[in-house]
């Protein structure tokens, strides 16, 4: 997703639906974090989902995660999905950037 994609979609938040769901911050559990991935994976449209991080879910304020103790990259989220037991061995297609916001 580019920047301004992204930036568009904050701008709609608290607004969720099928395509973006917000979060204050990363998942403390790891169950809950696969189960939201796998919602976005079971969507009947197949489009890209967003979960976006960093953003208050009831007021849409932006937050931030620098400082999340829970915080994942690339590799690390990937890893973690690959451990799990998928049918057919498939695993969704994950992704994990950061956007820093102009001062």
């Amino acid at each position: 997703m580019n920047e301004d994609a992204l930036i568009r979609i904050i701008k709609k938040a608290p607004v969720e639906n099928d395509h973006w769901d917000f979060k204050g911050k990363w998942h403390e559990n790891n169950g809950e974090l696969l189960r939201d991935i796998i919602n976005f994976a079971n969507t009947p449209h197949h489009d890209d989902c967003y979960i976006i991080l960093g953003v208050n879910d009831k007021n849409g304020k932006i937050i931030g995660v620098e400082k999340d103790p829970n915080r994942r990259n690339k590799q690390q989220l990937q890893d973690y999905l690959r451990r799990q037991p998928f049918a057919q061995n498939w695993h969704p297609l994950t992704n994990v950037e950061t956007l820093v916001p102009c001062q």
